[in-house]
């Protein structure tokens, strides 16, 4: 597949979102006219495939934003950082990136644009950011998940944490995306739902914060007797009613069994990618780096 074909390469001297990707593709139209504009998504899985198969160049690494610009004043707070510069690893040309974060209940992270756990951590299932990006992304899907939780049961006060696009908890069959406002850069213009916890949000911890989220998963189990079924856990859970949305969603059950994979066979599965040359491309972007976080 090329996956060029979701690169912005327009001039960069004129826009801000040139060398980001564009939102999709439609056929016999060309790309969407939106971009994803900050890096802590599902999508940066792209821009890491992207760029090992060299259908990007690694401008769109630097050109996508760890915080939006600090004049989008609709986000959900300002961001904090500083700028540095980064000397990109194929090209060789320089890049200068703003080094952004926002902070909640103490912790700093670089944010995701719903504050959900599904745009923060899918990355790490299969790329070795843990090991590879100590202080870029391996310390913010860490710190990312910790401030999540911290969010849901300080804030919310919920007794389980876990907010990710999932199932509405009841039988209507809908689907909703989920997501901690703190954590996000869409608090003020499109937030997130924050009504229901999904089980999925835990597992993808575990490769992060393994003893929280294993805490977390038996605390869903033992609290809302209805959320395990015959083939594992059902997808959502209002935590305040206990109310269960009884579905299972192919895409949810998959990134549990992958995390699984990862968390009792030593990172099996992020092992599998990072010896493919397409992923072992992505190690130098992932070890230069360093974010303003503690």
């Amino acid at each position: 597949m090329d996956f060029g074909i979701f690169y912005d390469n327009g001039d960069q001297s004129q826009s801000n979102t040139a060398g980001q990707m564009y939102g999709g593709y439609n056929a016999d139209q060309g790309p969407a006219t939106f971009h994803y504009g900050v890096l802590n998504a599902e999508t940066r899985i792209a821009a890491y495939i992207g760029i090992g198969t060299h259908r990007m160049p690694g401008d769109v690494w630097w050109r996508t934003w760890r915080t939006l610009p600090a004049d989008f004043t609709w986000q959900g707070q300002t961001p904090q950082g500083y700028n540095a510069t980064y000397t990109d690893p194929q090209s060789g040309k320089p890049f200068t990136v703003f080094e952004g974060h926002y902070s909640s209940n103490g912790i700093n992270f670089v944010p995701s644009w719903g504050g959900s756990m599904f745009e923060g951590l899918m990355n790490n299932l299969v790329i070795p950011e843990t090991a590879w990006g100590k202080q870029s992304f391996g310390l913010n899907d860490r710190l990312y998940a910790q401030a999540q939780a911290a969010y849901a049961t300080q804030t919310l006060k919920y007794p389980v944490w876990g907010l990710s696009p999932a199932s509405t908890p009841d039988d209507t069959g809908n689907y909703d995306a989920y997501g901690a406002h703190n954590l996000a850069s869409n608090k003020n213009c499109c937030p997130y739902s924050e009504t229901a916890v999904t089980p999925h949000a835990s597992f993808l911890a575990l490769t992060v914060t393994p003893q929280a989220a294993f805490a977390n998963i038996q605390q869903l189990r033992t609290r809302y007797k209805d959320i395990y079924g015959p083939y594992g856990f059902y997808d959502s859970v209002n935590p305040t009613t206990g109310q269960v949305g009884h579905r299972y969603l192919v895409l949810d059950q998959a990134m549990i069994f992958a995390a699984l994979d990862n968390a009792l066979r030593n990172n099996q599965l992020q092992r599998h990618f990072a010896a493919d040359p397409v992923i072992m491309a992505i190690h130098p972007y992932l070890s230069q780096e360093k974010f303003s976080l503690p």
